[in-house]
């Protein structure tokens, strides 16, 4: 996580030292999965990146953005058209962000040089646009060949989730819970139904999860689908 840089190293350690289970670290492992509203950046890391971010001109800083959203993705060169980038423009930008130190190489791939600098520069994004990168990468990923890949699926489901478009999210998280189900993994299936039940009841008091439509849910998921949400009680607020 610290990406072998000491002074990460060490606000790590403090950081974990001084808060424990409810430190940053959870936090930073939750940014592939469930975003925080916001995150206790240590201010030398929001130091170092600031001066480095200023460096970039616009198309490198769009690539920035969206590397951040895309996390362990950051790679995939066909999602920077989110950001009206050509795969060779994208090539070129992430190129750049390695030579400034944000990203680094491993193994002939890509990657933020440590999680606090991702995690800087996704919250650095306005929540308007961040919601819009969130929405524009679903829209790539579920756009692109058939997916029989649930996992796949629970990842569009996200984008959608993170974006503010519940609806969207609606097929793909049911078919990525379904196969999370099936794979031994039902907190993947719970975590992303309960957020799509929330956000469909605030998007409209009107909205029902189609949880109840075969096609969307095998017959071996099912049972356990509709026993996990008929006892679940609603968010706790």
């Amino acid at each position: 996580m610290s990406g072998g840089n000491p002074l990460a190293l060490e606000l790590l350690t403090r950081e974990w030292a001084a808060h424990g289970p409810a430190s940053l670290l959870r936090d930073l492992e939750a940014l592939n999965t469930q975003p925080v509203p916001s995150l206790g950046i240590p201010r030398a890391i929001g130091a170092v990146f600031d001066r480095q971010s200023r460096r970039l001109d616009a198309t490198t800083r769009a690539a920035l953005d969206l590397a951040a959203v895309l996390g362990r993705r950051l790679t995939d060169l066909d999602l920077y058209a989110a950001v009206d980038l050509t795969p060779s423009q994208a090539a070129e930008a992430l190129s750049r962000l390695k030579d400034e130190g944000l990203l680094r190489e491993v193994r002939g791939d890509l990657e933020f040089r440590n999680e606090l600098i991702r995690a800087q520069a996704y919250y650095a994004v306005a929540g308007p646009a961040r919601q819009h990168l969130h929405r524009r990468v679903g829209e790539l990923l579920a756009g692109g060949p058939p997916q029989d890949d649930k996992a796949v699926r629970l990842e569009i489901a996200w984008h959608h989730l993170r974006g503010g478009d519940a609806r969207a999210a609606e097929p793909h998280a049911l078919a990525g819970a379904d196969g999370a189900l099936q794979g031994g993994a039902p907190v993947e299936a719970e975590r992303v139904l309960k957020w799509l039940i929330v956000e469909l009841k605030s998007a409209s008091t009107e909205s029902r999860v189609s949880w109840r439509r075969p096609s969307l849910i095998s017959p071996r998921a099912k049972r356990p689908c509709l026993s996990w949400l008929a006892s679940w009680k609603g968010p706790p607020w």
